[in-house]
């Protein structure tokens, strides 16, 4: 069956950059900010005491030209994470709103579907949020500890749908083929296979007969009439530790590379003669494994304490649906590997340098000898 228009809701749209080791919030709440920027603490209703995990700065509107031609007004904030990650949100309203002017009066299904695709894709929009983050930055720039340097960045589209043309119920909803379309931005013509539809709508979560949460890898759609920010918040809060992942699996790929070329034959042969080198290798990786812990850390800490049931199974399912766990295995399974080799990398830098010394002892016998004979 198709979807009826959709005639009152709107679309969360994401960028996520991480931009420091960490953000201090508590100084962050403290500073002050130019009119009309505002901040607020983030809501997290359903993480109790872990609600200082995000603060959020409204910024207001701004217009934005798609690629295909089509200009738009978004409503932005920037999500502040204490991981370290700022992830911009641009609101597109669907319908009546009290924000910005709305995208359309209503949408069939198809459009909702295409304008996920064009959201998601669009360098306009990947640009804005870069400028964003970039102001954010230098006006929490006290807050922020250790800043660091990283191009790659997530994107994402909820579209959130408050009202039907027509009532629908829950289960019909399930059935579509539209909502297929919708969580993977294709286009009308495409038809998905049963079994598939079935496989990608089977960790749907509902707490109500009129409420529905579909989460796939690029998109998701939540259907609430009286929405809040829960849902929108806990999927950016899942999507930043996707970013922190991806990042330091990097940073670990990166290190062994560097790791195996001291510990090789040939070139790094050289080196040994210089341990403090290596010794200066050694701490920037036990630097690396140290932040990487404590995200880990932190990052258990947010999947494990929670209040509300409902949100905390929609908040396990991106986690899940977004494979962190997978990348949580992997960054691990390096973190292993880099310790162990830099560990072999410092016994072998003092190894040599015990040999070094040994030389020198040995040397410095010699010639006490050889001068004592010329002495007499």
């Amino acid at each position: 069956m198709n979807l009826p228009d959709i005639v009152q809701g709107g679309f969360y749209a994401y960028r996520l950059f991480e931009v420091a080791e960490e953000i201090n919030l508590r100084h962050l709440e403290r500073l002050s900010f130019p009119v009309p920027v505002s901040v607020r603490p983030g809501k997290l209703t359903f993480f109790g005491r872990l609600r200082s995990l995000l603060n959020v700065v409204v910024l207001g509107s701004r217009e934005l030209q798609l690629e295909n031609g089509l200009t738009i007004q978004v409503d932005c904030t920037v999500l502040v994470f204490n991981f370290g990650v700022l992830a911009p949100c641009f609101y597109i309203p669907i319908g009546h709103s009290n924000s910005v002017a709305p995208v359309a009066p209503a949408l069939s299904a198809a459009q909702a579907a295409s304008l996920i695709a064009q959201l998601n894709d669009s360098r306009a929009l990947t640009e804005l949020g870069r400028s964003l983050s970039a102001t954010v930055a230098e006006m929490i720039a006290p807050a922020i500890v250790r800043p660091i340097q990283y191009d790659e960045y997530e994107s994402y589209t909820l579209l959130n749908i408050q009202r039907f043309a027509e009532p629908v119920s829950i289960d019909k909803v399930l059935r579509s083929e539209d909502l297929a379309r919708l969580l993977l931005g294709e286009t009308p013509d495409w038809v998905p296979a049963p079994s598939f539809l079935e496989q990608l709508v089977k960790h749907h979560y509902r707490y109500s007969v009129d409420d529905l949460c579909v989460i796939d890898w690029n998109a998701a759609v939540n259907i609430e009439p009286n929405p809040t920010e829960d849902i929108p918040d806990l999927i950016a809060l899942a999507l930043t530790q996707l970013l922190e992942y991806q990042r330091y699996d990097s940073i670990l790929e990166t290190e062994l590379d560097l790791l195996y070329e001291w510990t090789s034959q040939g070139k790094g042969v050289v080196r040994w003669w210089r341990p403090g080198l290596a010794q200066k290798g050694v701490d920037r990786v036990n630097q690396v494994l140290l932040d990487i812990g404590d995200f880990i850390d932190r990052s258990q800490n947010a999947f494990k304490i929670t209040e509300d049931a409902h949100y905390a199974r929609i908040y396990r399912g991106a986690i899940e649906r977004f494979q962190i766990p997978a990348w949580r295995s992997t960054v691990v399974a390096r973190q292993q590997a880099v310790a162990e080799v830099a560990r072999a990398m410092y016994d072998r830098a003092h190894l040599s340098l015990a040999h070094s010394l040994e030389i020198i002892i040995i040397l410095l016998i010699a010639f006490e000898i050889v001068y004592a004979f010329f002495e007499h």
